[in-house]
């Protein structure tokens, strides 16, 4: 059963970066991180069915991030951000500036707006029910 869900979230977010992406007439970088760790073919898979080449980022910095179309990040954990990407805010935060695409699936939710680049503004409220 999470197999089948985590397959359909990431075929959407596949669908989701190529509108996201719709001016560009070439494939683009598509990173993918994962806060929680663990297997992220299945990331891979719907970076490379929505026509655009998978890059695996394993720490968020300035150097991982050059060249970029865009950055997809998950957040599986229910309690915590993680400090790889927290610590590399100001990395992120440049790189969108600069015009990359930030694509973020967050489970813990509060806090979020410490955690997206000019969310200051944002009230996001976890509701479980």
């Amino acid at each position: 059963m999470n197999t089948r869900l985590a397959t359909m979230c990431l075929t959407t977010l596949g669908g989701a970066i190529a509108l996201l992406l719709p001016a560009t007439s070439q494939a683009g970088n598509v990173g993918y991180f994962e806060m929680c760790g663990g297997s992220q073919a299945a990331h891979a898979a719907a970076i490379t069915a929505a026509g655009h080449t998978p890059v695996a980022v394993t720490t968020p910095n300035a150097e991982s991030l050059s060249g970029l179309a865009a950055l997809s990040v998950t957040n599986c954990s229910n309690g915590d951000f993680s400090s790889s990407y927290t610590s590399n805010l100001a990395a992120i935060t440049s790189a969108v500036n600069n015009g990359m695409v930030l694509i973020v699936h967050d489970r813990f939710v509060t806090g979020a707006s410490g955690i997206l680049p000019g969310g200051g503004g944002l009230n996001a409220i976890r509701n479980t029910n």
